[in-house]
């Protein structure tokens, strides 16, 4: 049985209601969302996001810390986080 449930992302209506992710799969969808996401984007949350200039940086160590950083300051639920890109 499902621990976890939630919107699934992208938004996307199945039979008529919009569809929901469970457990990795929403834990998956909101990292992507992130990730996706530039800083100042949403309003009420302008930190959420990561930066424009994260993967203008040549350093792949620096850019998989910054994405790591903010995904464990804005998903919550992981216990354990390893970025590598």
């Amino acid at each position: 049985m499902p621990s976890i449930r939630g919107l699934s992302y992208p938004l996307r209506v199945v039979n008529g209601n919009l569809a929901t992710s469970v457990d990795y799969d929403l834990k998956a969808q909101e990292i992507v969302s992130l990730v996706q996401t530039r800083y100042f984007e949403r309003v009420m949350r302008a930190s959420y996001g990561v930066s424009d200039k994260t993967l203008d940086v040549i350093d792949p160590g620096l850019i998989n810390s910054e994405i790591q950083t903010s995904i464990s300051q804005n998903v919550e639920g992981l216990t354990s986080l390893s970025v590598q890109g």
